[in-house]
């Protein structure tokens, strides 16, 4: 990944004359917060490459490294318009799953991956609460709340929303169904690769784990307009044992 801030327009215009793809590290779209976090004076005003090469056809695999306290929350969003701008026409898949398995799932995967990529120092508090609710209050709730308000925007062929647990018991019948509504070619010719790769996932076995009655009760109290917009059932909150 490339963060452009290196690069001279007669670069960006060997790019796009070559058609290249490239990986850009974006992080923020916001030029003076992206000069304080690349520690460069350049970082902001190259920002208008990303608009000459996305119209000169250039495809571009963005990444945004999230600092709590910097590019998260608000500048987030501001990041996620910006660049879906840049795309009109960009194709999104939504795989929706039950929000107990989901939660569960990323907090274990935020557990096993923290020590690995954390920037800085944890606080010295309950790490297993913290990674809760950062990941339901500030994660699943605001995410899926801004989906749910911008799911009418999408325009026909741009948004395919899918049941994971539907996909998973008929996954060549979704794939079908992703390629027709999104309006993607060459079903057919990549068909047999599909078959292939679903072959080879046949004795893959999803990883369980244990839930906490607070994290079940946190679910339930933030998530509630989650279930009721995919018609997930809401269970109640097991007793705990004495």
């Amino acid at each position: 990944y490339i963060t452009l801030t290196n690069m001279t327009d007669s670069d960006i215009d060997r790019i796009i004359k070559m058609k290249l793809n490239v990986n850009v590290s974006v992080h923020t779209t916001n030029p003076e917060l992206r000069q304080k976090m690349l520690c460069n004076r350049f970082a902001g005003d190259v920002l208008r490459y990303l608009k000459q090469m996305a119209d000169g056809g250039i495809v571009m695999n963005c990444q945004i490294v999230l600092c709590r306290g910097w590019n998260d929350g608000e500048e987030l969003r501001r990041t996620l318009t910006d660049l879906l701008a840049l795309y009109p026409s960009a194709k999104f898949i939504n795989i929706y799953r039950d929000p107990y398995d989901t939660v569960l799932s990323t907090v274990n995967m935020f557990r096993s991956q923290l020590n690995l990529v954390r920037l800085s120092k944890l606080p010295d508090t309950d790490v297993q609460e913290l990674i809760e609710n950062v990941i339901v209050e500030r994660l699943f709730e605001p995410m899926y709340r801004d989906l749910f308000a911008r799911e009418a925007d999408f325009a026909p062929g741009q948004y395919v929303s899918i049941k994971y647990e539907d996909f998973i018991r008929e996954p060549e019948a979704h794939l079908q169904r992703i390629y027709e509504e999104l309006r993607l070619p060459d079903y057919e010719q990549a068909l047999p690769e599909l078959r292939e790769y679903i072959a080879k996932q046949k004795s893959y076995r999803k990883n369980r784990h244990e839930m906490r009655p607070e994290l079940h009760e946190k679910i339930n109290r933030h998530l509630g307009f989650y279930f009721a917009h995919y018609g997930y059932e809401m269970l109640p909150v097991p007793a705990k044992e004495d």
